[in-house]
């Protein structure tokens, strides 16, 4: 897909309505809660709402807590297939060595993670498909959590964003479990692993 029409009608001083307008134009119906309330003067171009050309993807939004301990929430209430829905999401993590953490929620019931993503570079985008069979047909609350690991660099891309009609073959895991890559290069954060007892690794 080419760049948007007009990506300057995206900018915005306050940084929530930068991302809220990002999300309109790119993933409408999604509303977004809980953004970093002021950037650098100096900001890194993954710093910004709407990311151009972000690892290899155009038109990626970018998210970002405000710190450590609050969540940046994307809700939607919307009315959901008949047939097999799921939530489609495709998203990166800053850089090899940082992560964040998702979660989904359906009408305030915690459905998919704690998950950490953490995108490697040979594979820059992760897909994750949450099922939603049990709500299929019904007017639904929706909530995307993306939460800080650690507090280092936990911004989060997004490349797709979407509720759509599956093969009725979706599993996302149980909940509770994260799965993350471990590398070398990743030195995971000690005291939030020690913290989550139903957390682990899994090397792959």
């Amino acid at each position: 897909a080419g760049g948007l029409a007009d990506p300057d009608s995206l900018k915005d001083p306050d940084p929530t309505r930068a991302v809220q307008k990002a999300f309109d134009a790119l993933f409408p119906g999604w509303k977004v809660s809980g953004i970093r309330q002021k950037l650098d003067d100096n900001a890194a171009e993954w710093d910004a709402a709407f990311v151009p050309v972000w690892r290899g993807r155009k038109n990626i939004v970018s998210t970002m807590p405000p710190n450590g301990e609050t969540e940046v929430v994307l809700s939607r209430t919307v009315q959901l297939p008949k047939r097999h829905p799921v939530l489609i999401m495709e998203l990166a993590s800053c850089a090899k060595d940082t992560d964040f953490l998702l979660r989904v929620k359906v009408d305030g019931r915690l459905v998919f993670g704690p998950r950490v993503v953490c995108t490697l570079d040979e594979r820059p985008y992760e897909r994750i498909v949450v099922p939603l069979e049990r709500w299929r047909g019904r007017q639904t609350k929706i909530e995307v959590v993306h939460e800080c690991n650690g507090w280092y660099l936990e911004h989060a891309f997004w490349s797709k964003l979407e509720i759509a009609e599956g093969d009725g073959k979706e599993r996302s895991g149980p909940v509770g479990v994260v799965r993350a890559e471990v590398f070398p290069a990743a030195t995971p954060k000690s005291t939030r692993w020690k913290k989550r007892g139903v957390w682990k690794y899994v090397t792959e």
